[in-house]
């Protein structure tokens, strides 16, 4: 009994994610006022699955799109607290978090997300460079160009960041020609 009771849930469950998976798929080809719709029908009918995190994940890209920057910001932070940082979201997460708090003037907040971002693997460059943009915003070229004086440290001579390097080398000639 237990055996086939797990074989059918299996087969249930699997069919669920596909179903699920293709509700998103169809949701993401319409146009945005109909995507908003289709996006939170796919949460709510199919709240257990992937495709539901990823519909929350672009209704909050569509509320950054849109400039409603408060509510993209607590949708981001809202999958941010369900996931853990070893998730491969995490890096994502806190980036659209950091963009939506940046958009919106709330600097500190932004600090917050883009300070964890530049400890997230593949995600460095894009940590430390919004967190000296924001510096820079604010008129603050000295901690900017600190910010990417210590991006150039982290990275040291790695090859892979040779192009990251060069951009870097840049903005820190372009600040100090400011100052």
């Amino acid at each position: 009994i237990t055996v086939v009771a797990l074989s059918l849930y299996n087969s249930y469950r699997k069919g669920v994610v596909e179903e699920a998976a293709s509700a998103l798929s169809s949701a993401m080809l319409k146009n945005d006022d109909e995507k908003k719709n289709a996006l939170t029908g796919v949460m709510e009918e199919f709240g257990s699955t992937t495709s539901a995190k990823w519909a929350k994940i672009e209704l909050a890209h569509l509320d950054m799109k849109s400039g409603n920057f408060d509510a993209a910001a607590e949708k981001y932070n809202t999958e941010l607290n369900e996931i853990d940082d070893s998730d491969p979201l995490w890096g994502l997460l806190l980036y659209g978090a950091g963009q939506a708090f940046e958009a919106n003037k709330q600097y500190g907040a932004a600090i917050d997300k883009y300070d964890l971002l530049k400890e997230v693997e593949g995600y460095e460059h894009i940590g430390y460079v919004s967190l000296a943009r924001i510096e820079e915003v604010q008129g603050n070229l000295e901690k900017a160009s600190t910010i990417y004086n210590n991006f150039l440290l982290n990275v040291g001579d790695d090859p892979a960041a040779a192009q990251s390097r060069s951009e870097i080398e840049a903005r820190i000639a372009r600040l100090k020609a400011k100052m």
